[in-house]
């Protein structure tokens, strides 16, 4: 199809495989006129999102400690177009460093990540990902001592004299071809996800956060509940960029209620207007503080916008508070 036939089609008729390829973001009276609670639920719960945790000059002197993370996802064989990686105690590649998947992408993008400064490396694998779900995986990964590539396993870091536990999946639901992705309702994170997880690395992101149109994974979503990372990183949804404050409140779990399409109306009615209230609660009182030890930063780190769209951004650095031990 004609790629001016196919801007001008409406944003219903596209499916949700076209927001992992294009970028065009849906005006705000598109996204009204195709789900109306979904509308008000998004825009409700954006004004309850606690403020962020205020960012110190010196990470070593704040209270508590913090990690410098840098994020960054699906960069697509653009990386050597970036700006230079900002400095950092962690940089996370949460997957997608390639195009087509080839050796040669995968070798050009890991020498990319190798190069870098930051004295941990974490990356792991996207649906694009293809050399690494093949046998030659060990040997690329031979090549880059420096990097840490997870796979369904964690490793726990040393950070400022503190140990930060990250497990790293690079699994998705299933769009369209590619590798490491799974049938819907066929994976279970809850075995998957160890129960002490500091910073958590999936390439897609859970259902109703930062996934757009809905189409993370709720198995997913569930599972980070009890998990409860201090940091979630993906990718995988490039429209979904941005970062996200969760305090698994009642708020958040009426916002993710309210979402749930396949949900009776009055049930998605009643937990939209719940989300309102906690809104204009948040309004009159003000936005709760975010505290690190006990919420989540959610990071979709996506980088390109599309295989036909130029525009790539940088990653996204946040500040994660240290546990004690």
């Amino acid at each position: 199809m004609p790629t001016a036939a196919r801007v001008e089609m409406s944003y219903t008729q596209r499916g949700a495989l076209d927001d992992l390829l294009y970028r065009r973001e849906p005006a705000w009276w598109e996204l009204l006129a195709e789900d109306p609670l979904l509308f008000v639920a998004r825009r409700a719960f954006a004004a309850c999102q606690p403020n962020p945790p205020p960012e110190a000059d010196d990470l070593q002197c704040s209270s508590p400690p913090r990690a410098r993370v840098v994020c960054i996802s699906d960069t697509h064989n653009h990386h050597s177009l970036l700006p230079p990686l900002p400095p950092g105690d962690i940089l996370i590649h949460a997957g997608d460093l390639t195009m087509s998947g080839t050796e040669e992408e995968i070798d050009s993008a890991l020498a990319w990540l190798d190069a870098a400064p930051h004295a941990h490396k974490i990356v792991i694998a996207g649906n694009h990902d293809t050399a690494l779900a093949s046998e030659q995986r060990d040997a690329i990964l031979q090549r880059y001592p420096s990097l840490t590539y997870l796979e369904d396993s964690s490793i726990t870091l040393e950070v400022q004299g503190r140990l930060l536990s990250v497990y790293g999946n690079p699994r998705s639901p299933k769009h369209g071809s590619g590798v490491f992705q799974y049938q819907y309702d066929a994976y279970h994170w809850e075995r998957r996800l160890p129960p002490y997880t500091d910073i958590l690395v999936t390439h897609g992101p859970p259902k109703t956060h930062l996934d757009w149109k809905l189409v993370g994974c709720q198995h997913l979503l569930k599972s980070v509940w009890l998990t409860r990372p201090r940091l979630h990183v993906c990718g995988h949804i490039h429209v979904g960029r941005g970062v996200r404050y969760l305090t698994w409140s009642r708020p958040q779990k009426w916002y993710e209620l309210a979402c749930q399409t396949n949900a009776g109306r009055w049930s998605r009615l009643i937990n939209t207007v719940l989300v309102v209230g906690a809104a204009l609660g948040a309004k009159i009182v003000g936005r709760p503080k975010f505290l690190g030890g006990e919420g989540t930063i959610l990071v979709n780190a996506a980088s390109a916008g599309g295989a036909r769209d130029n525009l790539r951004q940088g990653p996204i650095v946040v500040n994660v508070p240290l546990p004690e031990r």
